[in-house]
């Protein structure tokens, strides 16, 4: 700039800095304000059957129903939405039905579900209506109050059918609940309350709907047969058809013990996540499972597994993460159920890790799939 006035080039010098600063710094804000619109990581776990009516009745009349959740609930703390199996209605009204087990306990355990960190329950099980209609009106009445969402069953099938939507930031996570178990006068019928009932097609119908609306889908099977760790058919069959049809996550229970674990399409299946609180003594129940999904940019990065002991004559109804030799049998356990899916569970210490890439690798969603034809096939 030797011919140029000094004056007027100090000036256009200082022009071009602030210019450059001014682009630099909008450049800045543009990203920052990227930073602010997307969704932290976060955390959704599930937990499996929850009941403290019969043989816990006694324990919590004397403890109290957060007792019940104290030993556990650190294990879920830092989760957004914790999701449990329901086993029975909130009420103290109604006719019992004519069955060989039916629960109730009192609205107050919605409380305590609340502060243990439970905030949406599922209700598609074969105890929701244990008490008929008032039953299952009071129960929902109950978690309203509490302000615990649920899904699964309703005033009609309409109504059961319903999902539950939930948001964390910018991601609304969606759930669907479906029941397999009799009687098959608890499923709900186009004017009768009951539990949804899981059909091939409406299950297709709804999980395709609610993706359209929601980021992530969670689909809950009550399903299986009590005490056994094989799978029934038709288990796998629903589960990938919900996978299929835009599931992000699916899980299970009904077997009161956990199944093994199976990564379909990149997307994780609990077969059965086993007891969690429930209110029975026996020596079949060992362990049940709380799973974590971890959620980063708006899929599922991964799934965590903790065995707790639900065994209820060492433990009382407040289940505890297991340790030492029972923790080890657990694991085995598991990763064997886990293998007979094609699928591989890492430990990691006290843990079980399932990575969830999405979509999965060619090689590996064909392998999976492979696994999860042959074992439905049996």
């Amino acid at each position: 700039m030797s011919g140029l006035n000094p004056l007027f080039a100090r000036v256009s010098t200082a022009v071009l800095l602030l210019a450059f600063s001014a682009c630099s710094l909008s450049a800045t804000k543009g990203v920052e304000s990227e930073k602010k619109d997307k969704t932290p990581d976060f955390r959704i776990a599930v937990v499996g059957d929850t009941m403290l009516d019969a043989s816990a009745a006694q324990v919590m009349k004397r403890e109290g129903y957060d007792y019940a959740f104290a030993g556990s609930a650190p294990l879920y703390a830092d989760s957004e939405i914790v999701l449990a199996n329901l086993e029975g209605p909130l009420t103290s009204r109604g006719d019992k039905a004519d069955k060989k087990y039916t629960f109730r306990s009192p609205a107050a355990v919605a409380t305590a579900l609340k502060a243990a960190g439970i905030n949406a329950v599922t209700l598609a099980n074969n105890h929701s209506l244990d008490y008929g209609e008032p039953g299952l009106s009071d129960t929902i009445k109950a978690l309203k109050a509490s302000g615990i969402g649920y899904f699964g069953a309703g005033e009609n099938r309409h109504a059961a059918r319903e999902a539950l939507i939930m948001k964390v930031g910018g991601v609304r996570i969606g759930m669907l609940g479906y029941s397999l178990t009799f009687p098959e006068e608890f499923w709900a019928g186009e004017s009768r309350a009951g539990t949804a009932f899981g059909h091939r097609q409406w299950i297709i119908d709804d999980v395709t709907a609610l993706k359209k609306r929601v980021d992530l889908v969670l689909v809950s099977f009550h399903w299986g047969q009590e005490g056994k760790t094989k799978l029934r058919s038709y288990q796998p069959l629903l589960a990938h058809a919900a996978i299929d049809a835009g599931a992000d996550v699916v899980i299970g229970h009904h077997p009161h013990i956990a199944q093994g674990i199976e990564r379909y399409r990149g997307r994780a299946i609990i077969y059965s996540l086993g007891n969690y609180v429930f209110g029975s003594y026996s020596n079949r129940v060992q362990y049940g499972l709380v799973g974590v999904f971890t959620v980063h940019d708006k899929k599922i990065s991964e799934l965590k597994l903790m065995p707790v002991d639900v065994n209820n004559f060492r433990v009382q109804f407040r289940p505890v993460a297991l340790k030492g030799e029972p923790l080890a049998t657990a694991v085995k356990q598991l990763q064997t159920l886990s293998l007979q899916r094609g699928t591989t569970l890492q430990q990691e210490g006290d843990q079980l890790r399932l990575p969830l890439p999405g979509p999965a690798p060619a090689e590996q969603q064909a392998g999976e799939t492979k696994a999860g034809e042959e074992k439905a096939g049996e």
